[in-house]
C-alpha cells in the first residue's frame, strides 16, 4: 500500500512540475527543466549514504525518512522563488527518492517468507506501473485545470505532500512485524566492510551493469513510445492513455505466470527470455513507421510485449540483487544496484530523444541492438566469479547436498556437518509438521538458518524456497548413483522404518499403507525420476527438489 501511495505521487507530480514552477512560481522553463534535471543527477550520489542508512537504522526506519523528507520538500515548493532554490530542492528530494528504493526490497525481504519474495516484487512493479498510471492521469489533469491558479497548483504541492506523509505512517506500523537484521559479517581480516570491499564480487556489479543495460531500454520504451506514437506517427491523442492502460492491464495478467516460469527457471534464462521480449518490442515499434492503417494495433502490440518483459526482468533481477547481498550489508548492496535503476532512468528520455532526432527507425534499431547485446552477454553478467588461482583453497562453510531419493543426501550431510564441525539443517525435519502437514513457517526457518556462516543441508523443497539454497551456498555436491542402488536404498530405507514404526519427524512415522497407496511416496518418485534427474548434474541444478515427501 504504501508503495502505491509513493507512485501515485510520484506518478502525480510528474506531469505538473513544470507547471507549477513555469506557471505558478514564474520562473523561466528553460532554467527549472535543468535545474530539476541537474537536481536528479545529483540526488543519485546519495546512494552510499542511503545503504549505510538502512544498514545501520533498518529499512522500514529509512523509508519512514525517505518519506518524510519528501514530505518537507513538497512543503516547501510553493515557497520557491529562485531557480537554484529549485534545484537544491530537486537534489534532496532525488536523494530521498533513492533512498525508499534502497529500502524497499531488503524491508519485504523481512516481512515475507523467502521463497515468496519474488511473487511480491513482482505484485509491487504492478502497483509501482498503476501508481504512476493513476498519479500521471490526476496530475496532467489537475495541471490542465489549474494551469492559471496559483493557489491551486500549491494545493497540488501540499496533496502530494500529504501522499508521502501517508504512506510514512504505514510503513511504521509495520516495524514490530519485520524479521531482526543479521549482523554484518566481519572480513577475512577483521576489519570492518568498506566501499572498496565491492571490488572484490564482480560477479554483484556485473549483474548491476546487466539491470543497468535493461533498465534503459524498458525506461526508453516507456517515455518514448506514448511520444512517437502521437508526435511521429501521428496517432490520436488518445492512443498513449490506452497504451499505459493496456500496460497495467498485461502487467496485472502476467504477473502470476512470469513468476511461476522464474521459479522454475534459472536467473540467466529468464533474464535472457526478458531481454528477448524487449529485443522483439523495440523491433515492432521500428517497424510502426510502415503499419499504415494497423498503426495502433502496432503500437500496442509493441507496448504489451515490453510489459512481458519488464514482468519477468524487475522481480527476477531484484531478487537475485538482494541474495548477493551478505547478512548485514543489504542496504549497502541494495543502494548500488538501484543506482543502476536511476542512471538508467535518468539517462533515457535524453538518449531516447538524441536517437529519435536521427529518425524514428534509428531510435528503435538502436534499442534492439542494446537488447541483442545484452540478451547474448547475459551468462557472462551473471555467472559466479571464480578465481583464477588461490592461495590456499577456501574453506566449505555452506553447503548443499543434492541428489534422487535414496542417493544418501541426508546421510553423507549430517557426516560432513560431523567432521566440518558446521550445523546441519535437515529440510525434512523443518518441512513436515504433526499428522506430515507442510509447515507454514518452512520457508523462514530455511531463510533464518542460511544466513548464518556455515551450514550444510540437504537439496529438497525448491517449489517452497526458490533459489536461495543455491544463492547462498558456497558449495554444491550432486550424488549421481545408478538406479539399481537409489531403488535398493529407498526399498530397505522404507522397509526398515515401517516395520520398526520408528518416529522421523514430529510424531510423523512411515508406513504400509503408505508405501502402497501414496502415489509421491519416495519409492516411486525415484522410479520415475531417477532418468530424468540424472542428467541434471551441473552445479546449478543442486538445488533442484529430490523428492516432494522425503530424501
Amino acid at each position: 500500500m504504501a508503495l502505491t501511495v509513493d507512485c501515485v505521487g510520484n506518478g502525480l507530480w510528474a506531469p505538473v512540475a513544470l507547471i507549477f514552477f513555469t506557471r505558478g512560481q514564474h520562473l523561466p522553463l528553460a532554467h527549472v527543466g535543468a535545474a530539476l534535471t541537474v537536481g536528479g543527477l545529483l540526488g543519485l550520489l546519495a546512494g552510499p549514504v542511503n545503504g549505510l542508512l538502512v544498514d545501520r537504522w533498518g529499512p522500514a526506519n529509512g523509508a519512514a525518512l525517505s518519506y518524510a523528507v519528501r514530505t518537507g520538500v513538497f512543503a516547501l515548493f510553493p515557497f520557491v522563488s529562485a531557480t537554484w532554490q529549485v534545484g537544491a530542492l530537486a537534489v534532496v528530494a532525488g536523494a530521498a527518492d533513492r533512498l525508499f528504493w534502497t529500502a524497499s526490497t531488503p524491508l519485504l525481504a523481512r516481512l515475507v517468507p523467502a521463497g515468496e519474495l519474488m511473487g511480491v516484487l513482482s505484485t509491487a512493479s504492478v502497483l509501482k506501473v498503476s501508481g504512476w498510471a493513476a498519479g500521471g492521469a490526476i496530475g496532467a489533469t489537475a495541471g490542465g485545470l489549474l494551469i492559471d491558479s496559483a493557489t491551486g497548483l500549491h494545493l497540488v504541492a501540499y496533496a502530494n505532500g500529504l501522499t508521502y506523509a501517508a504512506a510514512m505512517g504505514l510503513v511504521l506500523t509495520v516495524r514490530r512485524h519485520l524479521r531482526p537484521s543479521p549482523a554484518a559479517e566481519p572480513s577475512a581480516d577483521g576489519r570492518a566492510w568498506r566501499w572498496r570491499d565491492l571490488r572484490d564480487a564482480p560477479d554483484f556489479l556485473r549483474l548491476c551493469l546487466l539491470t543497468l543495460l535493461l533498465a534503459f531500454v524498458s525506461d526508453c520504451l516507456t517515455t518514448m513510445l506514448p511520444v512517437v506514437a502521437v508526435v511521429v506517427l501521428r496517432q490520436p491523442s488518445w492512443v498513449p492513455g490506452v497504451v499505459i492502460g493496456v500496460a497495467c492491464g498485461a502487467m496485472a495478467v502476467a504477473r502470476r505466470p512470469a513468476v511461476a516460469y522464474a521459479r522454475r527457471v534459472s536467473a540467466p534464462r529468464a533474464l535472457r527470455l526478458a531481454a528477448g521480449f524487449f529485443t522483439l518490442s523495440v523491433l515492432v515499434m521500428a517497424s510502426s513507421g510502415w503499419a499504415g492503417p494497423v498503426t495502433t494495433a502496432v503500437v500496442l502490440g509493441a507496448a504489451l510485449i515490453g510489459t512481458l518483459g519488464d514482468a519477468l526482468f524487475a522481480p527476477v533481477v531484484t531478487t537475485t540483487a538482494n541474495a548477493a547481498a551478505p547478512p548485514g550489508l543489504e542496504g549497502r548492496y541494495n543502494a548500488t544496484f538501484q543506482t543502476s535503476f536511476g542512471i538508467a532512468g535518468a539517462v533515457a528520455p535524453a538518449a531516447g530523444t538524441a536517437l529519435l532526432a536521427h529518425g524514428n527507425t534509428v531510435l528503435w534499431l538502436g534499442l534492439a541492438a542494446v537488447c541483442a547485446g545484452t540478451a547474448l552477454s547475459v551468462g557472462f553478467l551473471t555467472r559466479p566469479t571464480r578465481p583464477v588461482a588461490a592461495p590456499a583453497a577456501a574453506p566449505l562453510r555452506r553447503i548443499v547436498v543434492g541428489g534422487i531419493s535414496g542417493a544418501g543426501k541426508t546421510t553423507l550431510a549430517a557426516a560432513l556437518a560431523g567432521a566440518l564441525d558446521i550445523r546441519h539443517i535437515e529440510m525434512d525435519a523443518l518441512y513436515h509438521g504433526p499428522g506430515w502437514t507442510h509447515r507454514t513457517e518452512f520457508a523462514d526457518d530455511v531463510e533464518r538458518a542460511t544466513r548464518a556462516p556455515a551450514w550444510i543441508c540437504d537439496a529438497q523443497y525448491h517449489w517452497v524456497v526458490g533459489d536461495l539454497l543455491g544463492e547462498r551456498a558456497d558449495t554444491f555436491v550432486w550424488l549421481d548413483l545408478p538406479r539399481r542402488t537409489v531403488m535398493r536404498r529407498v526399498l530397505l530405507r522404507s522397509v526398515v522404518r515401517a516395520a520398526t514404526g520408528r518416529e522421523l519427524w514430529h510424531g510423523n512415522r512411515e508406513t504400509w499403507r503408505s508405501m502402497l497407496r501414496n502415489p509421491r511416496h519416495p519409492l516411486r518418485w525415484a522410479w520415475s525420476q531417477h532418468a530424468t534427474r540424472r542428467p541434471r548434474r551441473p552445479l546449478s541444478s543442486a538445488c533442484t527438489p529430490a523428492s516432494p515427501s522425503s530424501t
